[in-house]
């Protein structure tokens, strides 16, 4: 099967939809398929963590084409549909594709063109923020919500990550839906020895560790978790926080923790590689991530892989991932005090810390292996392309 993947991000600028985007890319490459992936080169972020791409190059078996786009905030994004499309139907007169992978936007809206160009079916992958609906993108979401509009029917079936996803991509259109988690890879996220890890570190052992590992945006209210942590801090002294990313809010969270007189206990980590980011979370005695918005959550399943019990928000996607009470603890969005109460409990109570950690090792392990995920990706795309035509 040959397959033309569209996303305007991959590796090594990878976030939760980024990483499912290659493994997918990969595992497809690994069972003999031909997989080209068409994104940018440069990094959306704003960051330049990776200077020096070549536009064309081949990693871990898959051809990766890379295009420019604009720096200009707000244009960044649309200014690659023409690229992409114009590379993706480069291609496929070369030599014919079989299927049309397109992932998130503006993935999604450039495999709709290059789908309609070309007749081939379109699998559209959905994580969430494609649907224009996270706070920091209401600029532009009035701009982007008619093309998500457009894009989805036709798609030959559009694959949700999360019931949320799929219960808000058939609002805005789409037919055919499946929902199939993200995936972790447990060989890279397991449990660890934590005093060990914590002094290769320089981690104080005695510390309890809340971790976050996220970008630094308004919809992962990351501001939620620092006045929660002022709250946790009166009952836990040796409490520490560790917040592992880069984004826009960054200036104003370290001015929150300054205001809320916690900075001598909160460390900005800055941009961590994801694969350093292993040993964070198997030294951390609680990951938290309470956002306002969620596709999905993989840095969740990370966490649990790695025997880090959890507190998310019961936002999206992120009850698909966590039972409350069961192998982890939700709490309601935006709620400070619940929040704080929720890390305090278990913070102070290390046998039901332990429980939950245990029983969230088994959840990553039994529903979000890439094994299991990724061959029931396999089996779609061919389905697709064997037997779905795009709609017209």
């Amino acid at each position: 099967m040959r397959i033309c993947v569209i996303s305007g991000g991959y590796w090594p600028f990878v976030a939760g939809a980024e990483l499912f985007c290659q493994q997918l890319a990969e595992h497809m490459a690994w069972r003999g398929h031909e997989v080209h992936v068409v994104t940018s080169i440069d990094d959306r972020a704003g960051e330049d963590r990776a200077p020096g791409l070549q536009p064309y190059a081949v990693f871990n078996g898959v051809h990766v084409h890379r295009i420019k786009s604009l720096k200009v905030r707000y244009t960044q994004t649309l200014s690659l549909i023409p690229p992409l499309t114009r590379k993706a139907l480069e291609l496929h007169a070369r030599a014919p594709f079989d299927l049309i992978h397109a992932h998130i936007f503006p993935g999604l809206f450039v495999g709709a063109r290059v789908a309609r160009r070309t007749g081939r079916p379109l699998l559209l992958t959905l994580q969430g923020g494609d649907l224009a609906d996270y706070p920091e993108m209401r600029i532009a979401n009035p701009i982007l919500r008619p093309m998500i509009r457009w894009s989805l029917p036709k798609a030959a079936r559009v694959h949700a990550v999360s019931r949320s996803v799929a219960a808000r991509a058939r609002e805005l259109g789409a037919r055919e839906v499946v929902v199939i988690p993200n995936a972790v890879n447990l060989a890279e996220f397991q449990p660890a020895d934590r005093a060990l890890l914590r002094a290769m570190m320089g981690l104080a052992p005695a510390d309890k560790i809340v971790l976050t590992v996220s970008r630094l945006t308004l919809k992962n209210a990351v501001d939620v978790l620092l006045r929660a942590f002022a709250g946790i801090r009166a009952g836990q002294p040796d409490a520490r926080l560790l917040i592992a990313g880069t984004g826009p809010e960054e200036a104003a969270l370290h001015a929150l923790a300054k205001q809320l007189g916690v900075e001598d206990r909160v460390e900005f980590l800055g941009y961590v590689p994801h694969e350093q980011t292993p040993r964070y979370y198997a030294a951390a005695d609680l990951f938290v991530r309470a956002s306002r918005e969620e596709g999905f959550g993989i840095s969740f399943i990370e966490a649990m892989a790695s025997g880090t019990a959890v507190i998310g928000s019961s936002a999206g996607g992120i009850p698909d991932i966590i039972t409350d009470g069961v192998d982890g603890l939700t709490v309601p969005p935006d709620d400070v005090t619940a929040l704080a109460a929720a890390a305090g409990k278990l913070l102070a109570d290390d046998a039901l810390r332990t429980r939950l950690a245990a029983a969230g090792l088994r959840t990553a392990h039994q529903k979000f292996s890439t094994d299991r995920v990724l061959q029931r990706m396999e089996t779609l795309c061919h389905e697709l392309a064997s037997r779905l035509p795009s709609p017209p």
